[in-house]
Formats: C-alpha cells, sequence, structure tokens
C-alpha cells in the first residue's frame, strides 16, 4: 500500500501555495470572525449613558476624562516650572517650595476643573453638559484667550520654549499636540465660565435677605423647650401590612444608618477590631519631674531666656499727652522730643532731593520690574515683566516667539544727589574743649546706639514651669524610644504572619505565629495594652483612641491641609490589618496600633432585620402623633398666658428646660479665624441636634409666644417658648448697616449651594441624561463627603 505522503510529494508545490494562501487569509480574517461568531456578551463599546446631545459609548467618555486628565496634568507641571521660577527669583522661600506647588496647582485646578461631583466619570459628563450650554448661549473661547489664561497660570513668568518643554512631558512616549491641548483647556473654559457665570447671579443678594443672614449670626434669643420622644408613641402605631414594608425596606436598604438624620439605613457599617498601645504622656511627665535638676533648670533658663522676658505694660501717657486744639508751647528742636532721632532716612521715605513729582527711587517706573517682595508662600506674583512669555497658538504651531527687548534700568536724575553727597550743615556753635557730662547727657536724651535692655523674668519664677518643660521632653524621648523597640516587635511579628500566610496553602506543615504578647509587652514596658472588638467608625470615635488624628494635605483647605480623624483613616481600605500606626492624641498621649480583624459592609436581608424595620417605619409614623401631642400642650400654654414651667409643674412626665442664649448659626468663639470651621447651627441647651427647621420656628415667634418644631432627626418633638430677644430688630438693623458683608455672608453658602445644585439638575433634565449603567460605581463617595468646589469669592 503506498503512503499517504506519496500524494503529498507528487503535489508539494501546489499544496504549499494552498497552506500559504490560507494561512494568509486567517491571519487577516479568522480572529475577527471568531470574535464576532463567539461573541456572547456585551458589545466592546457600549453606550453608557444617554443625552439630547447624542449617545457616550464607553470610549466617548473615557475620551472626555483622558482630556481632563491631560488638562490635569498640564496645570501641575505648569505649577512647578511657574513656583520654581518664583524661588529662583526669590520670590518665595525655597523651603516652602513643595506647598507653594500644590497652593498654585490647587488653585487653578478648582478654577478651572471644579465641579459639583468629585467622581471622574459624573465630573466628565457635567464638563460636556456645561461646555455644550455654553456654545448653545454663544459663549466663544478663542486662542486669544486660552493664551491668556496660560499667561495668568505661569504668572508670565514662562517662555514658549518652557510651556513646549512642559507640553512634551504630558504623556510618556506620545506626544500631545497643541491642537488637542487646546481644544481641552477650551472645553474646561467653556464649562467653568458658564457655570461661574451662573454663580455671579447669585451673588446679588437683596439687602432684606443680606439681614436675614445678619440675624441667623447674631439675634440670640433665650427660650423654655419641652421635649416628647416620639419612641414613646410607637405602641400607638399599628403593625405595618406586608405591602408597606418590603418598599420601605428597598428603598433604605443601602443607606447607613445616622443617628443625626431622619431617615433611616438598614445597611451595615464596615466595622474592625483594634489591638494598641498607649503612653500616657502626664504619667510618664511626672515620672521624671523628680529627676530634672537644678543645673538643668538653669542651662534651659539661659538658652531659652526668650521665653522667659517680662511683659512690660505701656507706659502711662496721660501727661504728654494734649489737647488737638492745644498749640505747643515752642517749636521743638531736633532731639528735644522724648522720641529717638536717627540720620538715616525713613525706609519709604523719598530722598532729600528727591522732586515732589517724582517717584521714588524705591518703587519701579512704568515698564521696569518691580522690586522683589517678601518671602511669602502664600502669595505669589500675579504678572511679571522680566521674562514676558510667548505664547503659541492652536493654529500656528510653527510660529517664533517675538523677540523682546528687555525693559531699559531707571535714568538717573541728573540734577538730583544722593543723600550722602549732601555735604553737613555748618555748626553755628563754636566747639569747646570740655565735654558735657556723661550722666547729664543720659538724662537729657538717651544713646540711640543703647537700646535698653530687655528684662526677664527671674528664675526662681519660671523654674516650675521650666522644670515642667524639661519633664515632657525626656518623657516624649522614652516614649518614642519604647514604641520604637515596640514597633521593631510588631513588624516582625507582622513578617512573621506574612510568611504563614504565603506557605498554609502549599505547606501543609506550616505552624501559625503564637499570637503576639500585647500585655507581657505592655508591663515591661511601662505603657498600656488595650484593644477593641469588631466596631464601626462611630463606636470608635467614643474611645479614646478614637481622638488620635493626623495632619494630611488638602488643596480645598485654606492653607492646604485638614485634620482626619481615627475614625476616617483607621477605617480606610489602604489600613491593611497588622500595618502599624502611630498617632497622638491632644492630650499628648501616644499610641501605637494596628487593625486586626475587619468585616466589610454589607446589606442584610429582609427577614434578618425585619424587627429594625418594623421599629424603624413605626419611628416616622409617630412623628405625626408626637407632633400633635405637642400641639395639644402648646395650646395649654397659650391659654394659661404662663411659662411653661409654671403650667407643667405638677406633671412629672414633662421636663422643661432654659436654654442658654443662642443664635441660629455660629462660627465659633472666634468668628474670623480662618482655622475655624464654616458656619453651622448652633448647640441649644436642652435640644439635642436641633437643626434648621427648629431654628426656623423659635426665630419666627414674637417674646412670650409658644411654637412647635421638630429636632433635626425627628426623634423628638419641642413645645417651645421663646422668653426674649437679647436686642431688639431696630437696634440690629443700625448694626447691620455698618457691619461689612465679610462677616456675615458666609451664612449665604449653603443656600446658594442649594440653588447651584437645583440649576445642574435642571441642566441635567433638559438634557435628558440617562444612563444605562450606574455612574462611577467603584468610586462613588456620599456627597456630603466632598464639598463642592466652588471659589469662596463667589459665596460659595
Amino acid at each position: 500500500m503506498a503512503s499517504p505522503f506519496t500524494i503529498f510529494r507528487r503535489n508539494q508545490k501546489i499544496l504549499l501555495a494552498v497552506v500559504g494562501v490560507a494561512a494568509m487569509v486567517a491571519f487577516v480574517f479568522l480572529d475577527p470572525l471568531m470574535k464576532y461568531v463567539g461573541r456572547t456578551g456585551p458589545q466592546e463599546n457600549p453606550v453608557v449613558v444617554e443625552t439630547k446631545y447624542g449617545p457616550l459609548t464607553e470610549g466617548d467618555l473615557a475620551g472626555i476624562r483622558q482630556s481632563r486628565e491631560l488638562v490635569e496634568n498640564f496645570l501641575r507641571l505648569v505649577s512647578i516650572e511657574t513656583v520654581q521660577t518664583q524661588v529662583k527669583k526669590g520670590l518665595m522661600d525655597v523651603r516652602m517650595l513643595d506647598r507653594g506647588i500644590e497652593q498654585w496647582f490647587g488653585s487653578w485646578q478648582q478654577e478651572l476643573m471644579g465641579r459639583s461631583k468629585p467622581s471622574p466619570e459624573e465630573s466628565a459628563l457635567e464638563t460636556l453638559l456645561l461646555s455644550k450650554r455654553a456654545s448653545q448661549m454663544g459663549m466663544v473661547v478663542s486662542d486669544q484667550a486660552i493664551n491668556d489664561l496660560l499667561k495668568q497660570i505661569t504668572a508670565d513668568s514662562l517662555t514658549s520654549e518652557d510651556l513646549q518643554s512642559v507640553i512634551g512631558r504630558l504623556q510618556v512616549g506620545r506626544r500631545v499636540s497643541l491642537a488637542r491641548l487646546f481644544d481641552a483647556i477650551r472645553t474646561e473654559m467653556l464649562a467653568s465660565k458658564y457655570s461661574q457665570l451662573f454663580r455671579l447671579s447669585l451673588g446679588d443678594v437683596p439687602p432684606a435677605q443680606r439681614f436675614e443672614y445678619y440675624a441667623r449670626l447674631n439675634r440670640r434669643a433665650t427660650a423654655e423647650v419641652m421635649p416628647l420622644a416620639v419612641a414613646d408613641f410607637i405602641a400607638q402605631v399599628p403593625d405595618p401590612k406586608d405591602g408597606d414594608l418590603e418598599p420601605f425596606y428597598e428603598e433604605h436598604k443601602n443607606e447607613y444608618p445616622d443617628p443625626a438624620s431622619p431617615e433611616p439605613g438598614f445597611k451595615q457599617p464596615k466595622r474592625a477590631a483594634f489591638q494598641y498601645f498607649k503612653a500616657d504622656f502626664a504619667k510618664f511627665k511626672e515620672k521624671f519631674k523628680p529627676e530634672v535638676t537644678d543645673a538643668e533648670i538653669s542651662e534651659y533658663y539661659e538658652k531659652n531666656k526668650a521665653q522667659f522676658r517680662a511683659a512690660e505694660l505701656p507706659a502711662d501717657s496721660a501727661e504728654e499727652a494734649k489737647p488737638d486744639d492745644a498749640a505747643p508751647s515752642e517749636e521743638k528742636k531736633p532731639g528735644e522730643s522724648g522720641e529717638e532721632t536717627s540720620t538715616e532716612p525713613a525706609p519709604n521715605a523719598p530722598a532729600p532731593d528727591t522732586k515732589p513729582n517724582e517717584p521714588a527711587p524705591t518703587e519701579p517706573k512704568p515698564g521696569e520690574p518691580p522690586a522683589a517682595e517678601p518671602k511669602n508662600a502664600f502669595s505669589l506674583p500675579n504678572s511679571s515683566t522680566e521674562a514676558p512669555i510667548r505664547l503659541v497658538s492652536a493654529t500656528a504651531d510653527d510660529e517664533k516667539p517675538a523677540e523682546t527687548t528687555p525693559a531699559a534700568p531707571p535714568v538717573a536724575d541728573a540734577d538730583a544727589k544722593p543723600a550722602t553727597d549732601e555735604p553737613a550743615a555748618e555748626s553755628t556753635d563754636k566747639p569747646t574743649e570740655t565735654a558735657e557730662p556723661a550722666e547729664t547727657a543720659a538724662d537729657d536724651k538717651p544713646a540711640a546706639d543703647k537700646p535698653e535692655e530687655p528684662k526677664y523674668e527671674p528664675l526662681e519664677k519660671v523654674k516650675d514651669t521650666i522644670r515642667d518643660s524639661i519633664a515632657g521632653q525626656k518623657a516624649a524621648k522614652q516614649i518614642s524610644e519604647i514604641f520604637e523597640e515596640l514597633l521593631a516587635d510588631m513588624k516582625r511579628y507582622a513578617d512573621e504572619l506574612d510568611v504563614y500566610s504565603a506557605q498554609k496553602g502549599s505547606n501543609p506543615g506550616a505552624t501559625q505565629p503564637k499570637p503576639f504578647p500585647f500585655a507581657e509587652l505592655a508591663t515591661a514596658k511601662g505603657v498600656e495594652a488595650k484593644k477593641l472588638l469588631l466596631v464601626t467608625a462611630t463606636e470608635a470615635a467614643a474611645e479614646d483612641i478614637g481622638h488620635v488624628s493626623r495632619t494630611i494635605p488638602d488643596r480645598r483647605m485654606q492653607f492646604g491641609f485638614r485634620i482626619e480623624p481615627f475614625a476616617e483613616f483607621a477605617f480606610a481600605e489602604n489600613l491593611l490589618t497588622y500595618k502599624t500606626t502611630m498617632g497622638e492624641d491632644n492630650e499628648g498621649n501616644a499610641y501605637l496600633f494596628w487593625k486586626t480583624e475587619e468585616e466589610a459592609a454589607y446589606v442584610p436581608a429582609l427577614d434578618q432585620i425585619r424587627d429594625s424595620v418594623v421599629r424603624a417605619w413605626k419611628m416616622i409614623e409617630a412623628r405625626d402623633l408626637a407632633r400633635k401631642r405637642a400641639d395639644e400642650l402648646a395650646i395649654q400654654a397659650r391659654v394659661a398666658k404662663k411659662p411653661l414651667k409654671d403650667v407643667f409643674a405638677n406633671q412629672s412626665t414633662l421636663k422643661v428646660t432654659d436654654t442658654n442664649s443662642f443664635s441660629w448659626m455660629t462660627v465659633g468663639n472666634v468668628p474670623l479665624d480662618p482655622m475655624s470651621s464654616q458656619p453651622r447651627i448652633s448647640q441649644v441647651e436642652g435640644v439635642e441636634n436641633a437643626g434648621p427647621a427648629f431654628m426656623e420656628a423659635v426665630f419666627s415667634l414674637s417674646a412670650g409666644e409658644i411654637g412647635v418644631a421638630l429636632n433635626h432627626p425627628q426623634d423628638k418633638a419641642y413645645v417651645i417658648r421663646l422668653v426674649e430677644y437679647e436686642r431688639p430688630l431696630d437696634e440690629l438693623r443700625k448694626d447691620f448697616a455698618a457691619e461689612p458683608p465679610m462677616r456675615y455672608m458666609s451664612i449665604a453658602g449653603n443656600d446658594q449651594r442649594k440653588v447651584y445644585l437645583a440649576w445642574l439638575d435642571d441642566l441635567k433634565k433638559d438634557a435628558r441624561v440617562h444612563w444605562i449603567r450606574q455612574a462611577d460605581a467603584a468610586r462613588r463617595r456620599a456627597q456630603s463627603d466632598m464639598p463642592i468646589d466652588m471659589p469662596e469669592s463667589d459665596g460659595f
């Protein structure tokens, strides 16, 4: 029988040609064909959101996001170049370079790209809608407008070559065209300018509305309040029907429970367990106080004497004061007044020969480079004429930068002479051979070159203070040394756990490390060993370790940072189990801790939490019953025309409380303190979580009137009798007329924010926005966790 390869050998040329052609066809068409035939899942580029401007696919949305990221990267690189240029010119302290870059970038990023949503996809869609509406309204951003913006962003301190270098570094291994960058900036400018125009319209607040904001901060009242707990009325509410309970559960199952919110939530929050060491700073300091020697105290006193400078009260100037209309008895000669004289000209005073209409030599003339400003990390110059930038155009990449002629140096006045060249005035008095006694000269006029010696508190008076400081330093040092040793032990144990976790799947003989000896090590080191079982962030905040906080950068804050509490960073996803972390509380106590276990948030089934759902449903139904009862009690008090304490004195179940003096809103004890918080609802004695509805009810009453209101969580109804206002409205109106708006218009922020968000919602409704899938599902955060990025100058 012939071999099968006989046929192949006989026709090998033809077969090889056929196989080659088939291979080429398969290479080109087989892969797409197989994908088309075997495709069972969704399309590779599906539509994710529909609008009246057209549908947006995954690719379209990703393109908008990439354009925004391009602009953001450009702003960051330009900020680095700009601030470094300011440092080189001596306009900023080099030690503040990093903070200056973050602040410069943060301000421009917020100005140009700030949106109401922090999530990338929602902010990208918002940018598109705003820019589309701006174009429909006839707004145009020209290349010249973009160039002008770049001149502002760079403080007019970068050249065209500098900008080209920045653009070349925007994307590694990929060239970004100037036209693409300009188009991306143009879209952001259209969106930001359109939203800014609307926010500017909110700044025109009528006088009556301004007075209302002023009154919320400055009108204070005292009242009587009598609470009725809503929970006391639950027994009067019948059980819900199955048809009512299921929709109620579905509506709130994805919300976390919040005691301060009127809305219920059934989603169980994340829980975590912690072990930690605590070093009581006060105890360590007391231990070291007896060990502080007198020699150490004396040495500390001499090295830090400036800390103990005696406070000098200003001398009584009553004898020197004269009425404004009192003429001096005689003209005083230089040196005869109580003031010291100096031959040096005043720092800002013109030279003696400076002409009246001529600018002082210390001030630059128009066209001259300005003098170096004081180094200030928080105030960068807006413009500079030393290095004018030739900004590029989106339509003319090949244009050469125009040559610039440096400003000519200032020309000195030929007639003006330096003050030091003037001959000294000739004295008409004849020189005498004998000098005046030193004592007499000292009595008549103190020598200018001998300033008065500073006075310091005596050592004996500040000895205890110094002892406390030295003991505190020693305590802090020892705590640091103890924690360094404990930290090393904890890291070794964490490494052993990592090794065991890696081996236990493949090595049945792997041995799990013994529990970490927290208690034994704490006893040996003189610190406390504590632990928290699985707790929520709210529960952890009530513990001693819950007072630990740390400082983190945050461009939204005025000074570029904010305080992050333990309940926030300890429950974050990036804090892994058995990752050691150190912190301090406000009393100086030190903590060294790790997370030993965590339980993710979850939504329990209705059958598991039916009792809780039923109670929440009844609480909402019971609110009407509580308010109805409060209205009945209010009617009794109105008829009696007496204080609540007198009317309900014989009813032990009703408790009447006199409130403190309170205003509707407050900004804290130091209203103009830049570190103080934003305006907030005032705390009222006898009232738990008073909200806007409660305050509105109180301040709508006249003195002696009685009203009813629920608090913000709506778990208590209050009968309220307004006792008095501290000041009449007429007096407040007079003060309001003289009060600068900046002192009270921050109150308008909440109202304006609501109007702005409503305007954005209308914009989206008009655009018929419909998400096919949830936007930014993996990145969603509660809106209350992220303030809206709006310029402070617009009142937001």
